[in-house]
């Protein structure tokens, strides 16, 4: 796993500048490549500047949706998101992923309750709904299908290190 981030990454500053580095992507073989712009028009503003690039490439763009955001707790919220966020970074999106959680207090519960929510959002998008994510740290047993476990690595520094 190789991170290419912006100098400005973990910082306060929100600008949407691209390292040099980012064009190496263009050159690796046999790479799965996975960029993470953020969640709204500023981070697909710097993504924007290799569209072309990335559709020669070719690409799935999921758009990644989260009932808990502030941002988006109704369904009719995810489009017009979406919409802002093809535009700035001339690409389309091809699926959409269920996010939702609460960080650390994420239980199974959280993330099913969120379920309608992300199906009603793929539908007003048009698009289909690829899975949900569960925190492993939540996953109870087996995981009903259409749910993928996924593991947190960021941590914030309000967290308790034990948690």
């Amino acid at each position: 796993v190789e991170l290419i981030a912006p100098v400005f990454a973990n910082t306060t500053l929100d600008t949407p500048v691209l390292p040099p580095e980012i064009f190496s992507i263009f050159n690796m073989e046999n790479a799965d490549i996975f960029i993470d712009a953020g969640g709204d028009d500023v981070g697909a503003t710097a993504l924007g500047q290799l569209h072309r690039q990335i559709e020669t490439a070719g690409y799935e763009m999921l758009y990644v949706v989260n009932r808990y955001r502030v941002l988006s707790t109704k369904p009719e919220e995810t489009l017009p998101l979406l919409r802002e966020i093809e535009t700035a970074s001339h690409l389309k999106a091809t699926a959409v992923v269920n996010n939702s959680n609460l960080a650390v207090q994420t239980d199974m519960q959280t993330v099913l309750n969120a379920v309608p929510f992300a199906k009603k959002a793929a539908e007003l998008c048009h698009l289909p709904l690829l899975y949900s994510t569960v925190p492993d740290f939540a996953v109870e047993n087996t995981l009903p299908e259409g749910f993928k476990a996924v593991k947190r690595y960021v941590r914030f520094v309000w967290e308790d290190e034990t948690e």
